[in-house]
């Protein structure tokens, strides 16, 4: 193995599939990767947060469900510096917003598939870029 084949662009575009249908969504996200400085900024804010929560319900194990949903989807969020294909109910394409963002990571679904993406290296690697 080359050491230049370990390098990894600091975004990938992930497509989505649709949840109740698994097909190919017709809509995608570019996400920050691990050696991305946005990413690594985005785990600090989450680590703040859960911090906060923490502090405020006393303990890791007291922090209700929702509130530590709220935070696992405001880091995606935080994750994501693009969109393409997301829709509004008149068809016609969303411009990206923190709204959206965090509308889009309510659904469990969606917000898992593009976490197991992110975790996957061949996404971000130069060399191999999934496609």
């Amino acid at each position: 193995m080359k050491l230049s084949d370990l390098k990894r662009a600091e975004t990938a575009v992930i497509s989505l599939r649709h949840p109740a249908t698994g097909q190919p969504a017709g809509a995608t996200v570019t996400v920050y990767g691990t050696t991305a400085p946005g990413l690594i900024e985005a785990q600090d804010r989450y680590r703040q947060r859960m911090a906060k929560l923490v502090r405020r319900f006393k303990s890791e194990d007291a922090v209700p469900a929702e509130e530590s949903q709220l935070a696992r989807r405001e880091f995606m969020a935080d994750c994501t510096v693009a969109w393409s294909g997301i829709l509004g109910d008149d068809d016609s394409e969303l411009p990206i917003s923190r709204a959206g963002l965090l509308q889009l990571y309510a659904d469990p679904d969606v917000l898992n598939q593009v976490a197991v993406e992110m975790a996957d290296a061949a996404n971000f690697m130069q060399s191999s870029r999934k496609g």
